[in-house]
């Protein structure tokens, strides 16, 4: 259950529809001008973003929606349709529905959701739309396999742990690339094996259930798998050809829970070499910090904003 008075919007793009929950400010409520927009991350729907939405829906216009193929966004019709630079449409259309053609809001994202936000903020036509950014438990795509690769090649025994230690916690996407594999791990009771991997990252057992919609579950952990496997390809075909990596302007905070089950903070090490306004915060928790420790997440993302009204 849920406070909350939501409508739901329905965004239609060339490829995908896509699902969008909003709250508008309460009468005579005092907003900030850039409406705040969630971002989930997997396997999530923007379900994950209640609680947030709940926190800040009294004094700002709030907004989150469902990443094409999960929760009940359509997903694009050909497997290609996952590829970054065929989602960030998605993103700019959510835009032009709730702040208007030429609006601005602040990003919040998780996960994948802040892969995404940092791909959005590299191209200047996008990040001219965004007021602010907030990444949690996300790195920027560009940056991991360089930073993997540097380490590697330098030799040394701690940079070797640490990246035989990075792909320990990321054996999921090796598995993810087998055709068909994924599908079958999740289809045995997928309401159960959600919940279990929410636990493994951090959500209290109190409010694990929340996180899960057994009505859009089997989209929440199938429907894009699709991110893992275009990411993956893309990066093998871009080997050798490395491409200079886009100066980020957008006023950024980036979250990095230091117990992350599935991604070391030292993937972020780089960050700030790309990101000319960037806020590291480093806290004591896991992948799921925003409900793990939501008091934390919402003080540094509310500080954020108000810094960043314009």
């Amino acid at each position: 259950m849920t406070s909350l008075d939501l409508e739901t919007l329905w965004v239609e793009t060339p490829e995908v529809r896509l699902h969008v929950r909003r709250q508008l400010p309460r009468r005579g409520v005092t907003t900030s001008a850039a409406p705040v927009l969630f971002v989930h991350g997997y396997p999530d729907s923007w379900r994950t973003w209640i609680p947030a939405m709940e926190a800040f829906g009294a004094d700002h216009e709030v907004a989150a929606f469902d990443l094409r193929g999960a929760g009940r966004s359509s997903a694009p019709a050909d497997p290609e349709g996952f590829a970054i630079e065929r989602i960030l449409p998605d993103f700019i259309a959510v835009i032009d529905a709730i702040a208007g053609p030429k609006g601005q809001v602040h990003l919040v994202s998780h996960d994948w959701g802040a892969v995404l936000s940092w791909a959005l903020a590299s191209v200047p036509e996008h990040a001219a739309r965004l007021r602010s950014l907030t990444a949690i438990a996300g790195p920027h795509p560009r940056l991991v396999l360089p930073l993997l690769g540097r380490r590697l090649r330098s030799g040394r025994l701690r940079d070797l742990r640490f990246v035989a230690d990075q792909l320990r916690r990321s054996w999921y996407i090796l598995a993810f690339q087998i055709p068909g594999l994924a599908e079958r791990m999740w289809r045995d009771d997928p309401v159960t094996r959600s919940i279990r991997a929410h636990r493994l990252g951090g959500v209290p057992r109190s409010t694990v259930k929340e996180c899960v919609d057994p009505e859009t579950i089997v989209a929440d952990t199938t429907g894009t798998l699709g991110l893992y496997r275009q990411l993956l390809r893309g990066a093998l075909r871009e080997r050798g050809r490395p491409r200079p990596v886009p100066r980020i302007d957008v006023p950024s905070l980036m979250v990095v829970p230091r117990r992350d089950f599935a991604l070391s903070p030292q993937l972020y090490d780089s960050l700030g070499d790309h990101v000319s306004e960037l806020e590291m915060r480093y806290i004591d928790a896991n992948h799921w910090a925003h409900h793990q420790h939501p008091e934390i997440v919402h003080g540094l993302l509310r500080a954020h904003i108000d810094r960043n009204r314009g």
